[in-house]
């Protein structure tokens, strides 16, 4: 486990979060129907399926793993806010909900080097376009409210200095345990089914 008492531990902990959460985005069986393969074009009602019922090319197995790992990680991104509080020492204020932020504009940075791939020329992933990468990520940032609330797919972040996190001087954020309570409830229930 990182240590919590360094900015640099926290954004550890969150990275990792943030991998897990967006697994299934990155992952090129995403944005294939079952059984298709890389080198062929889905069919229409191949399409369809996927659009309506966001089949893919994960194995139901798979597929549960990766969505109760994603749970996981969203709950670690809840304690983590109830639990301690970031501060910028510069302005002597709080950090909102850091988690919430650095999702959301890794996000965002994905979305827009798509974009920035597809405008030059680079294919990437098979199948994968930026609308329906933008599906996907509005598919899993809708399970983190705090996240979904500041994502923005249409922004340009990324031409405003190029960073997709905090400050490369970490020594301007401070962590600190809350020393009061502060509630904190989920917006998705877990339920394990043990075969």
């Amino acid at each position: 486990m990182p240590r919590l008492d360094t900015f640099e531990g926290v954004l550890n902990l969150l990275s990792l979060c943030n991998v897990v959460i967006l697994s299934n985005v990155l992952d090129a069986r995403t944005y294939r129907a079952p059984n298709q393969r890389p080198e062929h074009d889905a069919t229409p009602k191949e399409l369809r399926r996927m659009m309506e019922y966001d089949l893919n090319a994960f194995s139901r197995q798979e597929r549960e793993a990766a969505c109760f790992a994603r749970g996981i990680c969203l709950q670690l991104l809840f304690w983590f806010n109830a639990t301690y509080r970031v501060w910028d020492r510069r302005t002597d204020e709080e950090l909102a909900d850091p988690g919430a932020y650095l999702l959301a504009k890794q996000a965002e940075a994905i979305i827009v080097a798509k974009r920035r791939n597809e405008e030059v020329g680079i294919p990437g992933v098979p199948h994968c376009t930026a609308d329906l990468l933008k599906r996907q990520l509005i598919n899993v940032l809708q399970h983190y409210p705090p996240a979904f609330a500041l994502f923005n797919p249409e922004t340009a972040f990324l031409e405003q200095g190029d960073s997709m996190t905090y400050d490369d001087d970490l020594s301007y954020y401070k962590v600190e345990r809350r020393t009061e309570e502060k509630e904190y409830t989920s917006t998705f229930k877990m339920v394990v089914k043990w075969a």
